[in-house]
């Protein structure tokens, strides 16, 4: 009650995800594997999309995946469709998906051999987000690098924004 009567006065829902952090210690290292021989996995399987009522303290599992990953979950302007990056079980990558706000209409925007985490909605109706695409590690760490990437709402003229040599973060 205390938390909801400051800067989340009014807000009657969240939207969150629940999934195990990976062992390497590096801040960068939360996606993908090592490019090593070992190919060791930054992340644990299991994650869920979940919808927190503040108020009733009723938790609604919108996706649940054991053997998968969910992160970086964001609301769109409406407050109707929710943008994440998620590791389907059986996949090695993270790749952009939308799913409303009551867990229907579950859509894979992004594909590919590629991470794709960290995704926001612009204004216009558009996604950023960051990539591993640009094909480059970390230089002193066996990981990937992710840098600045836009498309449309659809996943559809994917365009690269940033050309770094270090990780872009949470755009």
């Amino acid at each position: 009650a205390e938390f909801r009567k400051g800067p989340m006065a009014g807000v009657e829902e969240i939207v969150f995800a629940v999934r195990k952090l990976g062992d390497d210690p590096h801040w960068y290292a939360n996606f993908g594997t090592t490019l090593d021989h070992s190919r060791w996995p930054t992340y644990h399987d299991g994650a869920r999309l979940c919808r927190l009522n503040l108020a009733t303290g009723k938790l609604t599992v919108l996706l649940d995946d054991a053997r998968g990953g969910i992160r970086d979950p964001q609301l769109d302007y409406e407050g109707r469709r929710i943008l994440f990056s998620y590791r389907k079980d059986g996949s090695a990558n993270y790749h952009l998906y939308r799913i409303g706000v009551n867990g229907d209409g579950l859509v894979q925007l992004t594909d590919g051999p590629f991470d794709d985490v960290e995704p926001i909605w612009l204004p216009d109706g558009d996604i950023m987000f960051v990539s591993t695409r640009c094909n480059r590690c970390v230089n002193c760490h066996t990981t990937r690098v992710a840098v600045l990437y836009r498309c449309t709402a659809e996943g559809k003229d994917l365009r690269i924004l940033s050309s770094n040599n270090e990780h872009d973060n949470t755009p």
